[in-house]
């Protein structure tokens, strides 16, 4: 239903955050970005990890260089199977995509936000009556081991997890969403400490659902789209044409999934 929706606000010419994934279809996805683009609307997508306090530690930790080189980055998102969709769409693979869409294209987005380069990669993973529930990915990139992790073919009441695992030439940091502290690193001969984090004053989620028990991801995201409007700028980040590449690219790896195959973007 979204892009129905991002269409009709395009030609009221209205500027639009729009929740992910924005569209189910790559070519779709890419047409409404730039038609966006021509015309001048300021519009945003959910990807909320690109937002999340400790993403963003972690980000600047990269890019500080301050433990070396990146050797290895591996990431896990993973839920219960899900029962809070009106009319349980989301078990229903041809309307939500499965856990591949909905849930692992956060991932997937982020590696490409992190790691900007040509890509290639090999999935697999279980496919059921919600389509793909859990996908499987190793992005080979040269001289930098990555794979990401995405399900909710878990028990109903498992709960939620998000988690990463970053491996660098003098260092490690690691984050874990059921962890006490979430985010710490290891930096050369030092020891296991918390890395300091900006959390946004939110509020409290009263949903109950694991994925929005932190509430400063989402509030990063609309505080940073709101400042745009006020400001009059186009958004950097989480733009219309960046969502479409990480629904480009989710849609390949369920292809590579059900090929065997390694697919290059």
């Amino acid at each position: 239903m979204h892009a129905a929706y991002v269409r009709r606000a395009l030609k009221a010419g209205k500027n639009i955050f729009c929740e992910k994934p924005f569209t189910s279809d790559a070519r779709e996805a890419l047409a409404l970005a730039e038609a966006a683009e021509r015309s001048g609307t300021k519009m945003q997508i959910g990807q909320c990890v690109r937002f999340w306090p400790e993403y963003q530690a972690f980000e600047a930790f990269f890019r500080s260089r301050r433990a070396g080189r990146l050797l290895s980055f591996s990431l896990q998102r993973r839920a219960g199977r899900p029962t809070y969709s009106i009319g349980d769409w989301l078990n229903r693979g041809k309307l939500s995509g499965g856990a591949a869409l909905d849930l692992h294209i956060h991932d997937t987005d982020f590696v490409h936000h992190l790691l900007a380069a040509r890509r290639r990669f090999t999935s697999t993973g279980t496919k059921d009556t919600s389509g793909w529930s859990h996908i499987f990915t190793t992005y080979h990139f040269d001289g930098i081991a990555v794979t990401a992790e995405g399900g909710w073919n878990y028990p109903r009441q498992w709960g939620f997890q998000m988690a990463f695992q970053a491996v660098f030439e003098r260092g490690t940091v690691e984050f874990d969403s059921a962890a006490i502290p979430t985010l710490v690193s290891t930096v050369g001969s030092g020891t296991k400490k918390p890395l300091p984090y900006r959390q946004p004053r939110a509020g409290k989620s009263q949903s109950g659902l694991g994925n929005v028990s932190s509430l400063g991801g989402y509030y990063n995201e609309l505080s940073t789209f709101i400042d745009c409007l006020e400001h009059g700028r186009k958004p950097k980040l989480a733009t219309a044409r960046q969502a479409a590449d990480s629904v480009r690219t989710v849609l390949a790896e369920i292809k590579s999934a059900e090929t065997g195959r390694t697919i290059k973007l």
